[in-house]
């Protein structure tokens, strides 16, 4: 037995077959046992597939869609109810394996050594039980989505430059950009900084490689941010953005603002948000929070790092499901771990590059996958921190995968390592 070990241990490539595998089957054998997952387009319920009986009614719908429903994976689910009268396969099928191919992912694409294949494969078993247990408290698709597209984008990026006819996946990876975008509404402000991350990526590879990068950006993104500015009046696609603030900067407003109410559209919905006139509600709250934060920016810093660190307590219940106290003691420190591993990464990443900020060779560093991680990561972690309270367990779930790759290994666990474990890495 020791012996096969020691075989598995000193094949590389084997060794992460198998811990892959191990990751893939413990989470479907989990999350095959959940709860349906919910549906992006019944998010609140203001819509219901069941509703849509032609493919002429897609077109409508997406013209008048305002709120914080993503637009792809709606007309997926719409798409899917018209073909098989069904939507199975997101509410279950994808449920099932999303997680699965998230954390797959992260072993895939940031076990460069032994040491951290292992490592990435004990974190995402630990944290594919926090996603079984907890999640089912509210399973929004978009959670499972949401890791898998950005480290998708991250692989298509690595894929793309490493090979030297990679030249087409720098399109797959402004896709993958910009579906992550359109699904999750917090994504928006990033797009800018990760659209920058992806051209220092593919610094080395030939006009054509970054032409294809922005292309799908352009189109999918650029096509419905247009739609919202020029039909709605808004350049978010989300009309929530400044209720879903006001969660965690109330404390800065003279009082709150509620949702102007418009009647469910169908009996036993809520109310319909997807208004003109929520959308204005929305945009004025959006304007007042930001003044009223400005001018107390002492203050708001203290918010900010209030909100991280309740972020990253992290939170073990979420409605009626629960960690037990076992796997509690072993998620809570978990997430620690990962966090800090993020904090310190992020840092000696940004003071190595304020430090090199001249030289050419401080930034094409930073189109590193460790780099678009350990960035990526951190913006996430703020804007999910502040940009809304109250489901802090769900929150975190989006952000697993990610934590799993124990981001910031590269620049300080890793080196540590090698020095003193030289022949074992």
């Amino acid at each position: 037995m020791k012996d096969r070990l020691t075989q598995i241990w000193a094949d590389e490539r084997r060794l992460k077959f198998l811990c892959i595998g191990l990751v893939a089957i413990v989470s479907c054998v989990l999350m095959v046992s959940s709860v349906n997952a919910n549906l992006s387009i019944e998010w609140q319920k203001m819509f219901q597939t069941s509703e849509f009986t032609s493919w002429g009614q897609i077109g409508p719908f997406l013209a008048e869609l305002q709120t914080a429903i993503s637009p792809v994976w709606a007309t997926l689910e719409i798409i899917s109810q018209l073909l098989f009268g069904s939507t199975w396969i997101f509410h279950k099928f994808v449920y099932v394996i999303g997680p699965g191919i998230a954390f797959v992912l992260a072993i895939q694409l940031f076990g460069t050594s032994r040491a951290r294949i292992v490592a990435i494969t004990l974190f995402s078993l630990v944290f594919v039980l926090a996603t079984r247990i907890l999640h089912k408290g509210n399973p929004q698709l978009y959670d499972i989505y949401t890791p898998i597209l950005f480290l998708a984008f991250i692989l298509a990026l690595d894929r793309s430059r490493k090979l030297e006819k990679g030249i087409g996946l720098a399109f797959w990876a402004g896709f993958f950009l910009s579906i992550l975008e359109l699904t999750r509404s917090f994504v928006f402000p990033m797009l800018p900084i990760f659209v920058g991350l992806g051209l220092l990526s593919l610094a080395a590879k030939p006009l054509r490689a970054k032409l294809l990068f922005l292309l799908p950006v352009l189109l999918l993104s650029g096509g419905w941010h247009a739609k919202q500015y020029f039909v709605h009046h808004q350049v978010h696609w989300s009309n929530l953005g400044g209720f879903n603030l006001q969660k965690t900067w109330v404390g800065y407003l003279d009082k709150k603002f509620e949702n102007p109410y418009d009647p469910p559209r169908y009996a036993g919905g809520f109310a319909n948000l997807n208004t003109d006139l929520q959308t204005r509600r929305n945009q004025e709250l959006t304007k007042k929070i930001v003044a009223a934060v400005s001018k107390q920016p002492v203050r708001a810093m203290g918010t900010i790092g209030e909100s991280i660190l309740n972020l990253y307590k992290p939170h073990s219940k979420l409605y009626i499901a629960e960690l037990g106290r076992l796997p509690r003691m072993v998620y809570a420190p978990a997430v620690w771990v990962s966090g800090l591993c993020l904090l310190s990464g992020f840092l000696i990443l940004l003071f190595r590059w304020i430090g090199g900020m001249r030289r050419k060779s401080s930034w094409l560093v930073l189109g590193d996958p460790e780099s678009i991680l350990l960035i990526g990561m951190a913006m996430i972690s703020v804007l999910v921190a502040i940009g809304e309270k109250g489901e802090e367990a769900r929150f975190m779930i989006s952000m697993l995968p990610m934590l799993a790759a124990l981001p910031g290994w590269k620049v300080h666990i890793g080196p540590i390592l090698e020095k003193w474990l030289p022949s074992r890495k």
